[in-house]
C-alpha cells in the first residue's frame, strides 16, 4: 500500500528492523509470493482432507498460473505427491459412490436401521429411569444436608462443604448423563427416511455443493480423511463412519445380514453390552442429521 516504503510505528517492535527486512527479502525472492493464500477455495474442497500416502503429510493445492489449472500438492518438502484437482476430485467422486446407497436397497436399510432404533428403546427408557432415580436420591441428600446446616444448625461448615461438594458433583453428572440420552420426542423414522434418501446422492450432493457443504459432507462419510497414492494412482480411507460402513456392508452383501445383527454395528449382536450412556446406536441418528443440514 505504501509502495515499498517502510514507515516505523508508534507501537513497541515486535522484530527488529533489520529481521524485517531479510524476511521480506526472501518473500519477494520466492516463485510462490504471488500466490493468494485462500482459506478456502471452490476449486480445492479436498485440501488437507488429502493426505500422502508416502509420508502421511496432508496436501495443499496451488494454481498453475501458465496452464490454467488446479493440482493437490503433498505439503512434506521434496515429497513429489501431486495430482490435478480435477482428476483427485473425480476419484474421490468415485470412492464416495462406493458408500452411496442403492436404490434396490432403500427399504431393506430402512429396516434394519428402524429394527436397531427400536431394539434400544426399552434400554433406552430402563437408562433413563435409572438416572432419574439417582437424580431424586442425591437431590435428597443435598436438600438434608442444607437444612442440617442452616435450619437446624447440626453440621458445621467444614463438614457442610465437604459433603455438599461431592453430592454436588455427583449431581451434575447425573444431568450430563441424561442431557446425553437422544430425546424421545425425535421423529426417528422421518429422520431415517429423509436421510437415506439423501444417501441415494452423495456423489451429486458433493459435487452440486458448495465448499463448505463439500467439507461437511466428506468429513461426514471419511472423518480421518483419505490418503492418495501416487504410484496406484489410487485413494484409500482411513476411517469410514458408523452410517455409511453400514451402508457399504449393505450393498456388498446384496441386503442380507445374519439374524440378530445389524450392519450399523459393525456386525455386533444387538444384545450385546454398549458402554456408558451413549449406545452406538446414537451414531447414525447423528450422522443422518448432518445430512439434512
Amino acid at each position: 500500500m505504501l509502495n515499498g516504503v517502510v514507515v516505523k510505528g508508534k507501537h513497541e517492535s515486535m522484530v527488529s528492523q533489520e529481521l524485517f527486512m531479510k524476511v521480506n527479502d526472501i518473500i519477494s525472492q520466492s516463485t510462490r509470493s504471488e500466490v493468494p493464500h485462500l482459506k478456502e477455495n471452490e476449486n480445492l474442497p479436498l485440501k488437507i482432507f488429502i493426505k500422502c500416502d508416502h509420508c502421511g503429510s496432508p496436501f495443499t493445492g496451488y494454481l498453475m498460473k501458465a496452464r490454467g489449472i488446479y493440482y493437490y500438492k503433498c505439503r512434506q518438502k521434496g515429497c513429489p505427491n501431486n495430482k490435478s484437482a480435477k482428476q483427485m476430485n473425480e476419484l474421490f467422486l468415485n470412492l464416495l459412490g462406493e458408500y452411496t446407497l442403492k436404490e434396490k436397497l432403500m427399504k431393506v436399510c430402512r429396516f434394519h436401521l428402524e429394527h436397531l432404533f427400536s431394539s434400544v428403546a426399552k434400554e433406552q427408557v430402563s437408562i433413563e429411569q435409572a438416572l432419574k432415580a439417582n437424580l431424586t436420591e442425591v437431590t435428597k441428600k443435598l436438600e438434608k444436608i442444607e437444612e442440617k446446616h442452616y435450619a437446624l444448625d447440626e453440621m458445621n461448615k467444614e463438614t457442610f462443604d465437604k459433603f455438599y461438594s461431592k453430592f454436588k458433583k455427583e449431581q451434575e453428572g447425573i444431568l450430563m448423563e441424561l442431557a446425553k440420552l437422544p430425546k424421545s420426542s425425535l421423529n426417528i423414522s422421518g429422520i431415517i427416511k429423509l436421510g437415506l434418501e439423501k444417501a441415494l446422492r452423495l456423489p451429486e450432493l458433493w459435487a452440486s455443493g458448495i465448499i463448505r457443504q463439500k467439507e461437511m459432507l466428506q468429513n461426514l462419510v471419511f472423518p480421518e480423511g483419505i490418503l492418495y497414492n501416487r504410484e496406484t494412482d489410487g485413494v484409500r480411507t482411513l476411517k469410514v463412519s458408523e452410517l455409511f460402513a453400514g451402508i457399504a456392508q449393505l450393498c456388498k452383501g446384496g441386503g442380507g445380514t445374519k439374524k440378530g445383527t445389524s450392519p450399523f454395528l459393525s456386525g455386533k449382536s444387538l444384545s450385546a453390552e454398549r458402554g456408558g450412556f451413549e449406545p452406538p446406536v446414537g451414531l447414525p441418528l447423528r450422522q443422518f442429521s448432518k445430512l439434512l443440514v
